[in-house]
């Protein structure tokens, strides 16, 4: 019977030790999940840096093969690829259409490899292109430093790569590997919109972010802006959620709301982001309490800015993809026919080593006052025909 009783009771504690167990939250806490989000996003350099040896080769799509196989038939000088992280934000779209003509201009056929936002797809669609003999890469990478042994495969091939508006510009690891890096001057973008939203504000306000801190594009945008807010104390940060597309951006918002109902202002590090943030704001009733500020010039984004009269979708730092497209074509056609000399940099920093050469192009600032003089995408542009001082300065 005693011993009946002490098998009892062991059992009562063990399953007392399951259920604690069991109830432990499955996720981080608060107070390590950036160093878990440190760990992971290693793990994810080091499973891109193991595609790069052992994963499976990239396949393309159906258009994209044809368009490489027909390519190879004609007269081309040569197949260049478009090694991409998304074809799902308009910017980006914009930009891999420029490339394509201009490459067409020049006698080239532009293939496209698109990632889907995947780091081991994008080094081991890397392989594929080296294997399929393309003459030259340009590579909008989906994270800076796991993009490395993918442009080391590159080099060792003899392949020129030219780095476009995301990856690498700031990676000491990148030196040598790439031609150029072409895109947006994104910390003064962010700069602006910072200045935007202080301006708003008058000083005096809660401003949450939505940034995408693993490649330089992103985070030097959201750099910009608090390297403005930073001096205006009665400007507080209350949130920071990451987002790039619609969906994020609503279910974001809508976390924002709940958790901070005073909420002033939200930062978003592309339009796609905002537009799904301004749709929640909508969804809340909160549209004149909560402006947005963000990045791109997204037509959807304009769109929002005129309906709501610059009172909700407030700022925009636009990009110009049709120039950034043309020149990093143009770059990369320099260096596959031995034109060095003819690779555009614009970018001198004095006192910081640069490791790659880059050619910055200037923002414009777009708000309900300034969107009728702010054109399409689609129209030609030459770089001195952009006006990038804000009209708060005006």
């Amino acid at each position: 019977m005693k011993k009946n009783k002490h098998f009892a009771i062991a059992t009562i504690l063990m399953l007392l030790v399951l259920l604690v167990a069991a109830c432990q939250p499955s996720g981080p806490s608060a107070a390590v999940e950036e160093d878990a989000s440190s760990e992971e996003a290693a793990s994810s350099e080091e499973a891109a840096a193991e595609g790069s040896v052992a994963g499976e080769d990239y396949v393309l799509d159906d258009d994209a093969q044809n368009a490489l196989d027909e390519a190879k038939a004609s007269e081309s000088k040569g197949v260049i690829a478009l090694s991409y992280d998304t074809t799902e934000i308009p910017v980006v779209v914009a930009q891999q259409k420029a490339n394509i003509e201009t490459a067409e201009e020049n006698g080239y056929t532009a293939v496209l490899y698109d990632a889907h936002f995947d780091a081991a797809e994008q080094i081991n669609s890397f392989r594929t292109m080296i294997q399929q003999g393309v003459v030259g890469i340009i590579c909008s990478a989906i994270d800076d430093k796991a993009i490395i042994p993918a442009l080391e495969l590159a080099k060792e091939a003899g392949i020129p790569v030219v780095m476009q508006d995301g990856g690498v510009a700031n990676i000491p690891e990148a030196e040598g590997l790439t031609v150029s890096y072409v895109g947006a001057d994104n910390f003064r973008a962010g700069e602006m919109a910072g200045e935007y939203i202080a301006w708003r504000l008058k000083g005096e306000g809660k401003v949450a972010t939505m940034g995408y801190r693993t490649i330089s594009a992103a985070y030097e945008r959201e750099n910009g802006v608090f390297n403005v807010l930073k001096h205006y104390p009665g400007i507080e940060i209350v949130a920071y959620a990451e987002a790039v597309g619609v969906p994020a951006g609503l279910e974001n918002m809508q976390d924002f709301i709940q958790r901070v109902p005073d909420l002033d202002a939200v930062y978003c590090v592309n339009d796609p982001g905002c537009e799904g943030a301004y749709q929640a704001i909508l969804a809340a009733g909160k549209e004149d309490q909560i402006f947005l500020a963000a990045n791109d010039g997204d037509p959807l984004a304009l769109e929002y800015m005129k309906e709501s009269n610059g009172g909700t979708y407030a700022y925009s730092s636009a990009q110009w993809p049709q120039i950034m497209g043309k020149v990093a074509m143009e770059n990369l056609i320099a260096a596959i026919e031995g034109r060095d000399d003819d690779v555009l940099t614009n970018v001198e920093v004095i006192g910081v080593k640069q490791y790659v050469p880059s050619f910055y192009v200037a923002p414009y600032p777009i708000t309900i006052d300034t969107i009728d003089g702010y054109p399409e995408w689609t129209v030609s542009m030459d770089l001195a025909d952009i006006d990038s001082t804000p009209p708060w300065w005006k």
